[in-house]
């Protein structure tokens, strides 16, 4: 199996889940059987009213339902289990189910449990088209009267992300911020002639190309991506839209959605170029594009210092 000198990684800042919640048909159902956690933020207002009617119909426990599609990403259950940990301690009378599904097991899922009605309390969809469909099918619940000062204070600049919208209201929001980034392996790009640069600098789309056939030369690919999930191709194409522009705002990509300025326009069509540019060349392996990223990780035998 090829080894890969990078690791492709990208993450849209705040662009990932979320989720309605509702506590109807909640009471008293019990599980041993899923690992627990809790996206603890979106559902704390709800579980304090949970906990309150718990504690009035006798303690009666309340279990709320998050699922999502990070099969296999020991790393986000971790952090979930810790969070529980300290959401239930908040939240007495209150327990929590997180089950993951894999992203090609997860709508398979999730669209037959929303229309048959039995969706989890609160869910992970992606920005974008999904919410339009779900939101649209009257499945979301609006929580823009939930998100109060104390949320946007603690959330930042984040409280206010435009993909957390649908028709002006907030249906979705954040459970996580990410970045972007590219791991590599030093040596291995020391073995291909090449120097590893300097902080701040960069290869050019050029540079990864040139990579190509000396890494085949030693049985590497140049990069392990995987582009099945929808945003891991939104965000290069947003990423190499803004490495366009002349400063960081006002952000094109934002005006464009907005109706403000044309999609016509070289900016935004060499940012596609750009891409089927390094597809073409084999900087990936060309069943990246339906690969889940998650599995591109277990493609790198043995695992190497980066």
């Amino acid at each position: 199996m090829k080894k890969a000198i990078l690791i492709l990684m990208v993450a849209l800042v705040c662009a990932t889940m979320v989720s309605m919640f509702s506590l109807s048909g909640c009471k008293g159902e019990t599980t041993g059987v899923t690992e627990p956690a809790t996206a603890a933020t979106e559902a704390a207002t709800a579980a304090t009213e949970a906990a309150t009617a718990a504690t009035e119909a006798g303690a009666e426990e309340i279990l709320l339902k998050y699922y999502d599609y990070q099969g296999g990403n020991d790393g986000m259950l971790n952090s979930f289990n810790e969070i529980i940990k300290i959401f239930e301690a908040d939240h007495p009378g209150v327990k929590v189910e997180y089950k993951q599904y894999t992203v090609t097991t997860y709508n398979e899922y999730l669209k037959p449990a929303i229309s048959g009605g039995s969706a989890p309390d609160m869910f992970a969809i992606y920005a974008g088209p999904d919410v339009v469909d779900i939101a649209g099918a009257g499945a979301l619940r609006d929580l823009t009267p939930d998100i109060d000062n104390e949320w946007k204070g603690w959330m930042g600049p984040g409280s206010n992300f435009k993909g957390i919208y649908n028709e002006g209201l907030i249906v979705h929001v954040p459970v996580d911020a990410l970045t972007e980034c590219v791991w590599y392996h030093k040596d291995m790009l020391q073995e291909i002639g090449w120097e590893i640069p300097d902080m701040l600098e960069s290869y050019s789309p050029e540079d990864f190309i040139a990579m190509v056939e000396p890494a085949k030369a030693k049985g590497y690919d140049v990069m392990l991506a995987g582009f099945v999930e929808p945003w891991c191709y939104y965000n290069p194409f947003f990423n190499f839209v803004h490495q366009q522009q002349p400063g960081e705002t006002p952000d094109m990509v934002e005006q464009a959605f907005a109706g403000e300025i044309s999609w016509q326009q070289p900016i935004f069509k060499n940012a596609f170029e750009v891409f089927i540019k390094l597809n073409k060349a084999g900087v990936w392996p060309q069943d990246a594009l339906s690969m889940d990223y998650p599995v591109s990780y277990t493609h790198l035998q043995p695992t190497r210092p980066y």
